[in-house]
């Protein structure tokens, strides 16, 4: 059970790295005024702020992958593994 929680969420963090890349991707092709979105400050932003997100995310399967590996007692704290 907590072996495929972990996959899944790794599997999310992909997702959502997919769907950063499709953004990026997105905004430097779309044209608003005369030159690409991503060259307006609030589109940057969101961006940013999706960049956060799934980098953020990445660090707690890691370390639920980690703290089972290991057989760490305080990994029945994580939330992935409890």
């Amino acid at each position: 059970m907590t072996q495929s929680r972990i996959i899944i969420a790794a599997q999310s963090v992909g997702i959502g790295q997919s769907a950063l890349e499709a953004a990026v991707r997105f905004a430097q092709m779309r044209e608003s005024f005369g030159s690409p979105i991503s060259q307006h400050q609030a589109i940057q932003f969101m961006l940013a702020d999706m960049a956060v997100g799934v980098h953020s995310s990445r660090v707690a399967p890691m370390n639920a992958a980690s703290l089972m590996d290991a057989e760490n007692p305080s990994s029945k704290r994580h939330p992935l593994l409890s």
